[in-house]
């Protein structure tokens, strides 16, 4: 039987920029779904 386990880098992490880029914050979302998705552990969210 395989168990399929999901490796968390929690000693790595990304900044999310609320406001930068042209969609605006709604776009942090896309952003927190890769960073979850490459196993990123912590995710820092600031402001422009």
């Amino acid at each position: 039987m395989w168990v399929s386990e999901r490796r968390v880098l929690d000693e790595l992490g990304y900044h999310l920029l609320a406001g930068a880029g042209g969609d605006g914050p709604a776009s942090l979302m896309d952003e927190t779904r890769q960073g979850e998705n490459l196993g990123l552990g912590t995710a820092f969210i600031s402001e422009r």
